[in-house]
């Protein structure tokens, strides 16, 4: 988990937490602030189409 969010913000990325592990992971590590944003509905549509392809 922190090789690929340590990745991510190296490539100036921003991590959208739609797994619950991650997101869960995310609230208990303070050095991660700032490094993701708030899952908006419109996240969870993307990724669920994507499911059914």
């Amino acid at each position: 988990m922190r090789t690929a969010l340590d990745e991510t913000r190296a490539d100036g990325l921003t991590v959208v937490p739609v797994c619950p592990y991650v997101a869960g992971f995310l609230k208990n590590e303070q050095e991660y602030d700032g490094a993701f944003r708030a899952v908006r509905p419109a996240d969870l549509e993307y990724v669920q189409e994507r499911q059914r392809s």
